[in-house]
């Protein structure tokens, strides 16, 4: 008696949870919908970024190009490093 009560457990245990997972999945299917029916309901930014090039030659005191050494925008995080050439 004691193991059908428990088979019926399981049974209603894995049941639950396959439509628990069923429910789950049909609810992100609608938000996805309303994400392509309802834009919006998003934010909207429209940034552009300013694109520069800048050349040079890093020198040193004695007018030898320095190798490696850090170049970063002043106020960002935007750098590179300078090559054989400075």
């Amino acid at each position: 008696m004691k193991i059908i009560k428990l088979l019926r457990w399981k049974r209603v245990g894995l049941s639950s949870t396959i439509l628990f997972v069923f429910i789950l999945a049909l609810l992100n299917t609608f938000n996805s919908f309303a994400d392509d029916y309802f834009p919006e309901s998003q934010p909207s930014f429209n940034i552009q970024q300013q694109k520069r090039q800048i050349a040079g030659i890093v020198t040193d005191a004695k007018g030898e190009a320095v190798i490696g050494a850090n170049i970063i925008e002043k106020g960002t995080t935007n750098g590179t490093v300078t090559d054989n050439n400075g």
